[in-house]
């Protein structure tokens, strides 16, 4: 659990999943390719949305946290605007760029020797 908010966690859960299945249904398989400076690397993605989970965490809700002393609303405003659809099970174009955002980011922390987790 990233919050004591059950509203956040539900929605990075349901996030973490929708973002594992187009991730897997429109990449490269059970993988993610990222550009480490002139490096090109792949990231095995495990635990299906429990990875995923991890890597909002650490990539996306770190940041908010960083900057907003109100995090948790700004979280779940973000979070939101992620998924299109009536039932949320699909990345808006909003998602898909946030998630591509991700993966830079991602790929500037492997290159800088920053990696610190096995996700």
């Amino acid at each position: 659990m990233v919050t004591k908010d059950a509203h956040l966690n539900a929605l990075i859960s349901r996030f973490a999943m929708v973002l594992y299945h187009h991730a897997t249904t429109t990449g490269n398989c059970q993988y993610v390719t990222l550009n480490a400076g002139s490096k090109v690397v792949h990231v095995r993605l495990t635990d299906g949305g429990a990875g995923m989970f991890t890597l909002i965490d650490v990539f996306a809700l770190s940041r908010i946290k960083a900057h907003f002393p109100e995090w948790e609303n700004v979280a779940i405003l973000v979070i939101e605007e992620c998924f299109c659809c009536d039932n949320g099970t699909e990345l808006s174009e909003f998602g898909q760029t946030f998630w591509l955002n991700m993966v830079k980011d991602m790929g500037v922390a492997v290159d800088k020797n920053q990696w610190l987790l096995d996700a």
